[in-house]
């Protein structure tokens, strides 16, 4: 599942044309991908969350759209809690060349990026209510026009399969425990891990209200998991 957290961080002061190896016309900006601070929705990407990145290998969009390249990523650079970027608009690129007029007049200025939690890389604080990125592959990362919302995802069904087995990737599961919730249901994992609910990592002993409403997410997913392989519910 992608996720997006916004900054508006294009620095347009160092926003300028010029032309590359090959004598087209581009435009060159840095900018501000992520800082580690608590965004409006309660998420935080630590520093260093996407590891080493290879800028050759991440996509430059606008507005999250795959269909709107507009140029690419020349530089990487985590200084402290925040990672630095350097990139190249393409300015012969119909969108490319929209998106720098309104860059160069200050129309937009937001950076928003693409990524996906690795398996257990996403933690919570002890109440809940601050989602912590720890580890994560970076895909993308688009100059925005209107931000998109980091927890879009929550729009989506609970019960939604990829959501279901994002929660799981959350929750500290690896991909053959989330396999086995997701086609033999949350019962074949305890019999084969010997372990109770509560001592799932990231599951905390509530009440026994609690458990019942986590039993009835694992049928759920388990009965979802049958429907998307065309068995019978």
């Amino acid at each position: 599942m992608l996720l997006h957290q916004d900054l508006t961080c294009v620095e347009t002061k160092s926003l300028r044309e010029a032309k590359n190896a090959d004598n087209q016309d581009i435009a060159l900006f840095t900018g501000i991908a992520t800082t580690a601070d608590k965004d409006l929705t309660d998420d935080i990407i630590e520093a260093g969350a996407f590891g080493e990145v290879d800028h050759k290998r991440i996509r430059m969009f606008r507005d999250h759209n795959p269909g709107k390249v507009i140029g690419k990523w020349l530089a990487f650079e985590q200084k402290g809690r925040k990672l630095e970027v350097e990139g190249e608009i393409g300015l012969d690129i119909e969108h490319g060349a929209e998106t720098y007029k309104l860059m160069k007049r200050g129309y937009i200025d937001g950076l928003s990026v693409g990524f996906r939690p690795k398996p257990g890389g996403v933690k919570w604080n002890d109440d809940y209510t601050v989602r912590v990125i720890k580890e994560a592959t970076l895909l993308e990362i688009s100059v925005v026009a209107i931000p998109a919302n980091p927890k879009a995802r929550l729009g989506k069904s609970l019960f939604d399969p990829d959501c279901a087995r994002q929660m799981l990737y959350d929750s500290g599961f690896d991909d053959a425990e989330a396999e086995i919730v997701m086609s033999r249901g949350f019962d074949a994992l305890l019999k084969a891990k010997r372990i109770r609910f509560t001592e799932i990592d990231g599951y905390r002993p509530i009440d026994d209200a609690a458990d019942a409403a986590f039993a009835t997410l694992a049928n759920e997913a388990k009965r979802l998991a049958e429907l998307t392989r065309g068995k019978s519910p």
